[in-house]
């Protein structure tokens, strides 16, 4: 049994090496392109990058189940602040995020999302699902936000 546990850690570790490797090797620590995570209490922020595609949205998935499956998280956040650019990998990954967190009685909300990355929430049903917020705060605490309304 003993060695079996030690067997698990180590392929564990070897997981993350990987992906650091994987990140360097494609680049993705240029400037927009890194992902980085923010933990606050049970609740997960990820940044992401300014495109996201099917280039990095293995390493994000990869990266983001193994967080997910270490730690107690209740509440996942993603943060489009720096987002430009998505394709329908990027909402795969979201909707796979949304699933698993459903599954364990968690939550997921998103907020910064520009226009064109609202759009395309919209055309892939994530917007119907996951809560949008305009700030990181509310996105974390996951309170209804008091907007000014529209003028003519």
């Amino acid at each position: 049994m003993m060695g079996q546990s030690a067997g698990r850690e180590t392929k564990r570790d070897m997981k993350r090496d990987t992906s650091e490797q994987e990140r360097k090797q494609k680049g993705e620590n240029k400037v927009g392109q890194a992902f980085t995570y923010e933990a606050a209490g049970q609740t997960l922020v990820i940044h992401l990058p300014r495109e996201i595609d099917h280039h990095n949205c293995t390493i994000l998935k990869n990266e983001t189940d193994l967080l997910l499956a270490e730690n107690y998280i209740t509440r996942l956040v993603f943060d489009f602040t720096r987002t430009e650019f998505m394709d329908s990998s990027g909402i795969g990954v979201l909707l796979g995020r949304y699933k698993q967190m459903k599954g364990s009685a968690g939550t997921v909300a998103y907020y910064g999302a520009g226009r064109q990355v609202k759009r395309i929430l919209a055309i892939g049903g994530i917007a119907g699902i996951v809560k949008g917020y305009d700030t990181k705060e509310a996105a974390m605490e996951g309170r209804p936000e008091r907007r000014e309304p529209c003028r003519k």
